[in-house]
């Protein structure tokens, strides 16, 4: 029945629409959820313009205002009372219906172009989609009780004209929900606050530090995606702001001018309602605007945490390991952090020809930086965020294989079961006593146990000790001694190996066995098996960004090999690195939508315990990237797969390379997919690319990799018009140590946050390795020239790079050099590598003879008996008078070289 209200209350009305302060409170906790995720989310106008959720999002938003304008701003009378009910069912559809747009941009979206991003604020995610979830039911329970509901209705001029429906009389329900609203304003002035300091902070270090560090991509592209983020932020805030100062001005007027007000009230809805109106927002609305101010206020000045929470409050460039931050052109850091409202350029670098022009025009400084954008520190740890991968990608591809082993493929895991095995492994070590710091040595070749024992090894809060399958007892004691480890996990072929190895070394408590055979274990010796039936770690370890998760041993080259320790937190930006350049700057230039990265399986050569192995497999673990672990390389299987799975690019080694390069050079097909090889550990000659992009048209972009296990990766491919190396670092004078001029030869020093944190046991190596000023010195000479290309061209630490089993392998000349000369028959001895087609470098061995007696194959014994095969003498032994000897003391290599031609 159609009437006029006055003070009669709607309770049926109300009950039926489930109570509207309910779905207000929800709505207001939405929002704030949105606000929340879309600042952490980073997003723009480029992320999700001309997508059909982006029209969605319009189309919903424009209904929504047409409703409001046909409830609130037209007269309707009352024999078309029905258009009040359609514009109030277009305005609640309108709202649920942006509220579901704005749900995708900021999550779905994201989830594929930032993963990162949805990783980290995973509860953020889960939290909006039920707040939308529950909103859309209550927003269709109240499209469904306007059908039942009468209307309210006021006489001008003898006509009836509807103004609401007929709870929207209670007032004081209406009055008492503002609490909620004012809870919603103060999260908005505090945003709007904090992004405003935020910006205007940016701008200024912009303008003072780092017009002459960086030039390009803190004004052209870190300022310009703030002030992106600070508009729509702005925007937003303020719309809400203007509706809070119309209601505050509506309540000033009723409480002020009462008369007036009283006289228009009782002119429409009579006299008894204008005091209930009244007494009420003088009780409930006023004091909530005055407070509402008050409590955002506080929020910024005196709660630096929440403040935050909201924000993060980073630096524009991350700290230099001393803990300053004076930054100057010879400190600059090759990976720095950006603020978290910063924005990924949408073009990738090799396609931006302006940009690159304005890099190339300050090559003129002494610090070379890449143009590429910055990239975030990760503010997770690491093992956080594989987990929340492995929930993620199990949830969302149920029965996807996660890891294939080549040689057998039924041997796979599903994301879940990687989950749950690591969890399992977890709680196995920490009923043994694992705790956190503890470490834990691996010697497995590539196989679908490597991610369960590390990912589970991370879980309970230890570190992981890379070790080679190539090693002999010699070497394995040295190890395990050095890095205290306390756990082992090792293959069936190994075994004798650590066992013989366990006696030796006090630290070690258990040995796991990975079987691949029926053969009884020894006594003492626990099948991996058996770590990952029991029950999953439920209590995770409070691991940090600062808990150390690996320690890889490097070749050496002054002495033994040196434990680089690395941290949640540097090994996790050069995972992030890789992540991120490969979605910015690899797909793009290579055509493939960005959902690609998620779906194309990746082979990965490289032995898991090296840290391009490690870092691969840790890379595809988060972006869900299935993963093909080859054993051992064989060049038949290797192709098969290649042509099965068909991968957009490949990353090898030398000798895989030169394989593709002449013995695949019939086999076409199994190649057909592959537009991009990445060549690293060692160095690609020029005619080898040639003849390889001769014979294979389809590959378009050959690339080196360059880096090393302390700075994991401090080059990256950018995809030019030639195959370059993306390049960061600074040439330093080897002599005086000043910044070398472009063109001048000098060792190539790199900085940033993925560079390890030292040397295991090894203080004075430490450094030697890093300065005073954090650059990691990498003893390589090299140059860079005008187009801002760095070329190695020599070696200070003289490695020797072999190639053993079609894998590129380094022989540090101090190890062998220091068993010869521990012999009673030796009095000296220096290693060099000559340069050989087939194998790289050769090991040749000078000698200086204490017994005249003594043979070539007794030197070359002494050496094969204690160190791994790929390491042994193969390139003859050359007795000698002397070594020749600077005035310090270091063997002059180049003289050695020059002697019998080597």
């Amino acid at each position: 029945m159609k009437r006029i209200v006055t003070l009669e209350r709607s309770l049926p009305f109300q009950t039926l629409i489930m109570d509207k302060r309910i779905e207000e409170i929800l709505d207001y906790s939405l929002l704030i959820a949105q606000a929340y995720l879309l600042i952490r989310l980073k997003i723009s106008k480029n992320s999700y313009f001309k997508t059909p959720f982006f029209y969605f999002f319009i189309l919903t938003g424009y209904l929504s205002v047409i409703g409001f304008i046909l409830c609130v701003r037209i007269p309707i009378p009352e024999d078309r009372a029905w258009l009040y009910k359609f514009g109030y069912l277009i305005n609640v559809f309108g709202v649920m219906g942006s509220t579901i747009g704005k749900m995708y941009i900021a999550t779905h979206r994201f989830a594929v172009l930032r993963s990162v991003h949805l990783l980290e604020n995973m509860w953020s995610i889960r939290l909006t989609a039920g707040l939308t979830g529950i909103l859309i039911f209550f927003s269709c329970a109240r499209c469904i009780s306007v059908f039942f509901c009468d209307y309210a209705f006021v006489i001008r001029d003898g006509k009836k004209y509807v103004v609401m429906f007929d709870d929207q009389c209670n007032v004081a329900d209406k009055s008492q929900s503002s609490v909620m609203y004012s809870i919603f304003i103060i999260v908005s002035v505090t945003l709007t606050i904090l992004s405003s300091r935020q910006y205007y902070k940016i701008q200024r270090k912009a303008d003072v530090k780092l017009d002459a560090i960086d030039g390009i991509s803190t004004k052209s592209i870190l300022v310009q995606q703030q002030k992106k983020m600070f508009i729509i932020v702005s925007v937003c805030t303020i719309s809400h702001l203007i509706k809070a100062v119309h209601q505050f001005c509506w309540v000033f007027a009723a409480v002020f001018h009462l008369s007036a007000f009283n006289t228009r009230l009782q002119a429409t809805v009579g006299s008894n309602l204008v005091h209930e109106i009244l007494i009420e927002h003088v009780q409930y609305v006023y004091p909530h605007y005055l407070a509402t101010y008050s409590a955002s206020i506080t929020l910024v000045i005196f709660f630096p945490r929440i403040r935050r929470l909201l924000i993060s409050r980073r630096d524009v460039m991350n700290r230099s390991p001393a803990g300053d931050d004076q930054y100057s052109i010879t400190r600059t850091p090759l990976y720095f952090a950006a603020v978290d409202l910063f924005e990924m350029p949408s073009t990738p670098i090799a396609q931006n020809k302006d940009l690159l022009e304005k890099w190339r025009s300050t090559l003129n400084n002494e610090v070379l930086k890449s143009p590429c954008a910055n990239i975030p520190i990760p503010e997770e740890t690491l093992i956080a965020r594989i987990l929340n991968s492995l929930e993620h990608h199990s949830s969302k591809y149920p029965g996807k294989a996660a890891v294939i082993e080549a040689a057998n493929e039924d041997r796979s895991l599903t994301y879940q079961q990687v989950h749950d095995r690591a969890l399992s492994f977890a709680a196995f070590l920490a009923s043994r006593g694992f705790r956190i710091g503890d470490r834990l040595t691996a010697a497995l070749p590539n196989s679908i146990e490597w991610p369960v024992m590390h990912v589970g090894t991370w879980t309970a809060g230890g570190a992981v000790v890379g070790s080679s399958a190539a090693f002999k007892l010699y070497e394995t004691v040295y190890q395990l001694r050095d890095s205290s480890s306390s756990f082992v996990v090792v293959s069936e072929q190994l075994l004798d190996t650590f066992i013989e190895a366990a006696k030796e070394c006090s630290t070690v408590k258990t040995i796991i066995c990975v079987r691949s055979s029926d053969r009884p274990l020894p006594d003492g010796v626990i099948d991996f098996e058996e770590t990952i039936k029991i029950q999953p770690l439920k209590e995770l370890p409070p691991v940090t960004l600062d808990t150390v998760c690996m320690i890889y041993y490097s070749s050496g080259t002054t002495g033994q090999p040196k434990g680089i320790i690395h941290t949640h937190r540097t090994f996790h930006c050069a995972v992030e690195m890789l992540r991120s350049h490969w979605l910015h700057e690899i797909y793009p230039v290579l055509g493939a939508d960005e959902v690609d990265l998620y779906k194309e399986s990746q082979i990965v050569n490289s032995a898991c315990y090296h840290i391009l192995g490690f870092a691969q497999l840790n890379w595809y673990l988060i972006t869900g990237s299935p993963m093909i672990l080859v054993k051992a390389f064989e060049g038949k299987l290797y192709l098969d797969l290649v042509e099965k799975y068909k991968p957009r690019y490949l990353i090898v080694a030398p000798p895989i390379f030169t394989y593709l390069a002449k013995d695949a050079k019939g086999k076409m097909a199994s190649l057909s997919s592959v537009q991009m090889i990445v060549c690293s550990t060692a160095p690609l000659s020029k005619e080898l690319s040639d003849e390889f992009l001769t014979s294979h048209q389809n590959v378009k972009y050959i690339v080196q990799g360059y880096g090393m296990t302390e700075m994991c990766f401090s080059h990256l491919p950018l995809l030019l018009d030639v195959g370059v190396n993306a390049s960061c670092g600074v040439i330093v004078d080897i002599d005086s140590l000043p910044p070398a001029k472009q063109g001048q030869r000098g060792e190539v020093c790199v900085r940033g946050a993925a560079q390890t944190i030292g040397y295991l046991n090894k203080t004075e190596a430490t450094k030697e390795l890093i300065d005073d000023d954090g650059w990691i010195h990498t003893g390589d000479i090299g140059y860079i020239d005008d187009r801002g290309l760095l070329y190695v061209v020599d070696r200070l630490k003289e490695l020797i790079k072999v190639n053993y089993m079609n894998q590129s392998l380094q022989v540090p000349p101090a190890e062998l050099e220091g068993i010869l000369i521990s012999h009673h028959r030796i009095r000296d001895a220096a290693i060099v590598g000559i340069p050989d087609a087939s194998h790289g470098e050769l090991v040749r061995a000078f000698v200086v003879k204490s017994d005249e007696n003594l043979t070539e194959k007794e030197v070359e014994n002494l050496v094969a008996d204690k160190l791994a095969e790929f390491k042994r003498i193969t390139g003859g032994v050359v007795f000698v008078d002397a070594i020749p000897r600077s005035p310090a003391g270091k063997i002059l290599r180049r003289v050695l070289r020059k002697i019998n031609g080597a």
